[in-house]
């Protein structure tokens, strides 16, 4: 990242950072619209600002190459979500008497031990 990009990334932080006091620690006698024009203004603007650095451009290929793969996702069918649903719960509620017993039997051990 070069220095260019850093200063624009600071820029950028300090201008979402603004945006957020005047928005909402702003002045209350200023009235509500102004402060929410400040809110979005300066962060459309920290944001257009990332827009034209490496790493804002970085991430926008990110997000483009995240939504290609979501699409490529095969989803359950709702039969195969419900008996998977199934499967959980049941296991769940084996692993939760498991430990409700090796509790039980630990804690009459230790009374045991604590005569």
């Amino acid at each position: 990242m070069t220095a260019i990009d850093k200063t624009k990334l600071w820029i950028a932080a300090l201008m979402a950072l603004a945006a957020f006091y005047f928005g909402f620690h702003g002045d209350p006698a200023t009235p509500l619209a102004h402060r929410a024009g400040a809110l979005l203004g300066g962060l459309v603007a920290a944001a257009g600002l990332l827009w034209f650095s490496q790493p804002g451009r970085d991430f926008m290929v990110y997000c483009r190459e995240s939504a290609l793969e979501v699409r490529k996702v095969v989803w359950p069918k709702k039969d195969e979500t419900i008996r998977m649903t199934g499967v959980v719960l049941v296991f769940v509620t084996i692993v939760a008497l498991f430990l409700w017993m090796v509790d039980a039997i630990l804690a009459s051990l230790l009374s045991l031990v604590a005569l």
